[in-house]
């Protein structure tokens, strides 16, 4: 059989936020040419066959799963299992194994159970067959496969716990250990097995192809952490290893694209990505690999999703729709479409859509919620944020305590997951003037990102952000000012000065100032952003920043007592708001201008108009 014959070692993952769609698979052979087999299996007609011909019949299959041909696949793989079954017995390891493909079908369509259901039988045929290693090592990959597949790295590395602590393991292990430690978002653990899957490597003969995965993987880690210079160095030595590497080079040229991709889109350098974008379009038509086809399709919805150009996402998100009205209907892949649906119809204040994507998505996990605990409290959450966005106190508190149930299920609470929960009770606290457990729950959140990712991680601008406005609010102008200026210089420190999010967060700064009365400091502030402005070098999309130099000229206006200047720039800002939070500060500044020029009618209004947005 295929796996028997194959070291566990068989495929390499390049880890992507966005490769959602497909394992990368590299054992994908030629389909066989042997009609007989073909037309066997086609008639299901196991009598024609005998052990010889199963080899035959699992290339096949592997092959038909590549070209996405899901039914025809499944119907091969059935009739392998029965075959094997037949011609071996039901305790043989060649049955085993043939379970074993058909769970890592059911793994890449994410069928959680039916997966679950054949690595449970291949576990039971091992019990019969304790001397089969391959065996052995191959439910254990799969079993590993099939959780880091439904989001549960923390199961996964369960698999790896009894080999763990020997002195010394194979190389692939480490970089297994890595890749599952990086999507634990715990970024200090995957650098020390990278560290040591590094050190086995860089010693072996013609060992190009391996430094290259190895380069674009820890890129994609830093990526992964925000740490986007050493980001660029590493993607770096990958782009020259690949100079030298003769064989596969499109394939190997697609993967580093991929990571590009991403790393422009995350940086608002859209005219780059796109250029990669299109580069990668013209290598995936030549290759006609099915699973590339979808891949980039889904890289072009997350391009137009950051620009949030709802009419080009949704022309593509219809395309993708159709790929999955082809799945079966169990699948849960439709949800790597429904959580972009989430994020830009949340980002575009359009909550009713949000919602109801959320809502679809709960109901296609909840028959599978006790396999995916991790996946529904997901979804769990993103419905709590959009009614933490719409101002609905009470039905985000509802969402976050099931989430958090369901997180608790199996994940420590030192995992990522209890961050990000954390750090929406914060936001909920926040929006019901709780003070102290916003600050409480920030803390939270802190002590978990700390021991993943480290104090200059992005997630520490949320906190530090989310904290200055909480002590802003309650009074203590002191901890506001030592927070905000924190949230600025990690900003600073991993997207540049000049970057729209910096300057996002500069804005916040210096609303902090003014609050805290430090009139001078402010205007310092403001300054610099607007030089950064008049100098043309401010990195983001063009509507943000048509919108954020619009609430800065109307903030310049404010402090030389030019208000008029100031309400004509900030009208012109709220024709620009894209999302909720542009409108609310598009109105409370004018509500501060008006009430400064003592216009109380339309200082009330714009209050009202404020207070109106806050509870839709």
């Amino acid at each position: 059989m295929y796996f028997k014959n194959s070291s566990v070692n068989r495929k390499i993952c390049v880890l992507t936020i966005i490769c959602a769609l497909t394992v990368l698979p590299t054992y994908a052979e030629d389909t066989s040419k042997n009609i007989e087999v073909q037309k066997s299996v086609i008639e299901m007609r196991m009598d024609n066959l005998s052990t010889q011909y199963l080899d035959e019949v699992e290339k096949l299959f592997y092959k038909q799963r590549d070209l996405q041909e899901y039914d025809t696949a499944l119907q091969t793989v059935n009739y392998l299992i029965n075959a094997s079954i037949k011609y071996n017995g039901e305790n043989h390891p060649q049955t085993g194994f043939a379970y074993i493909a058909r769970a890592r079908y059911y793994t890449e369509l994410m069928i959680p159970d039916h997966a679950k259901n054949d690595l449970d039988k291949a576990n039971e045929i091992y019990e019969h067959n304790k001397d089969n290693y391959d065996l052995r090592n191959n439910i254990a990959n799969t079993y590993m496969d099939y959780n880091m597949r439904i989001e549960q790295p923390y199961q996964a590395i369960k698999y790896m716990e009894p080999i763990i602590n020997q002195e010394t393991l194979p190389e692939f292990v480490y970089r297994q250990l890595g890749q599952i430690n990086i999507r634990m978002n715990n970024i200090k653990e995957a650098e020390k097995y990278f560290a040591k899957y590094y050190d086995k490597i860089k010693e072996k003969a013609n060992n190009e192809k391996e430094l290259f995965y190895y380069h674009l993987e820890i890129a994609e880690m830093y990526q992964y952490a925000g740490k986007y210079n050493l980001y660029l160095e590493e993607i770096n030595k990958a782009e020259k290893i690949l100079e030298t590497i003769d064989t596969n080079k499109e394939q190997l040229k697609i993967l580093l694209n991929t990571s590009k991709i991403q790393y422009y889109i995350e940086m608002k350098e859209f005219d780059k990505a796109f250029l990669v974008l299109e580069e990668n379009n013209e290598l995936i038509s030549k290759s006609g690999k099915e699973y590339q086809k979808q891949n980039i399709i889904q890289h072009y919805i997350d391009y137009f999703r950051e620009q949030k150009d709802i009419k080009e996402f949704n022309k593509l998100a219809n395309e993708i729709d159709k790929f999955y009205k082809t799945l079966p209907e169990e699948s849960l892949l439709y949800l790597t479409l429904e959580e972009k649906q989430i994020d830009i119809n949340k980002a575009l204040n359009n909550f009713d859509q949000a919602t109801e994507y959320a809502n679809d998505a709960l109901k296609r996990i909840e028959p599978y919620k006790d396999y995916t605990p991790y996946l529904y409290g997901k979804y769990l959450r993103k419905m709590a944020e959009i009614k933490i966005a719409e101002g609905k106190a009470i039905e985000a508190k509802i969402y976050l305590d099931k989430a958090l149930e369901s997180f608790k299920k199996g994940a420590p609470e030192t995992a990522y997951e209890f961050y990000e929960i954390y750090k929406n009770y914060a936001e909920y606290s926040q929006m019901s003037e709780n003070y102290n457990d916003a600050i409480n729950y920030y803390n939270k959140a802190e002590s978990v990102i700390k021991g993943l990712k480290g104090e200059k991680s992005n997630e520490y601008v949320d906190i530090y952000s989310g904290l200055a406005n909480t002590y802003i609010n309650s009074g203590k102008n002191k901890e506001a000012i030592k927070y905000s200026d924190n949230a600025v210089s990690i900003r600073e420190n991993n997207y540049g000065k000049t970057h729209i999010k910096t300057i996002e967060e500069k804005l916040n700064q210096y609303n902090i100032y003014e609050a805290a009365g430090l009139q001078s400091e402010a205007i310092k502030i403001l300054d610099e952003i607007n030089t950064m402005f008049d100098k043309d070098e401010v990195i983001g999309t063009e509507k943000e920043i048509i919108f954020r130099l619009d609430i800065i000229n109307a903030y310049i206006s404010m402090a030389k007592e030019e208000y008029e200047s100031a309400i004509i720039n900030t009208k012109e800002a709220l024709k620009n708001a894209l999302t909720k939070r542009n409108k609310q500060e598009a109105y409370h500044l004018l509500y501060q201008i008006y009430s400064k020029t003592n216009n109380k009618l339309k200082a009330y209004k714009y209050k009202k108009l404020l207070e109106k947005i806050e509870k839709e």
